[in-house]
């Protein structure tokens, strides 16, 4: 079974146990009271519950992926400025050592030609 399967049988067990539970303690407190909690009685309650429990931690899940997407997108965004900027950093250092050997060099050909006269 692959992770996602895993993870939706076992919140189909968790909620299969929430409904039992909830279930039997609203049967335990209308026969001691006379009252419900307003829990399921009926099977075909305690099947509305389950469903509901499982459509929620399903959109939970969905959830929680998309908050990590966006994330992981926000966080490889911020990585691919960070690396405009070294690179424009790097291309300022290079343009500005081109200059000063351009200087360099036209300062020795100057000092050449000096030398000549």
């Amino acid at each position: 079974m692959t992770d996602t399967k895993k993870e939706v049988v076992n919140e189909l067990y968790n909620a299969a146990l929430v409904t039992a539970g909830v279930a039997g303690l609203s049967m335990v407190t209308r026969k001691a009271f006379g009252e419900s909690l307003g829990a399921p009685v009926t099977l075909k309650e305690a099947m509305k519950l389950t469903v509901g429990i499982v459509g929620n931690a399903v959109v939970v899940s969905y959830l929680k992926n998309k908050v990590k997407r966006s994330n992981d997108e926000a966080r490889r965004r911020a990585e691919i400025l960070d690396a405009n900027k070294d690179i424009e950093e790097t291309n300022r250092a290079l343009e500005d050592l081109r200059n000063f050997i351009r200087l360099m060099d036209d300062s020795a050909s100057r000092q050449k030609l000096k030398l000549k006269d």
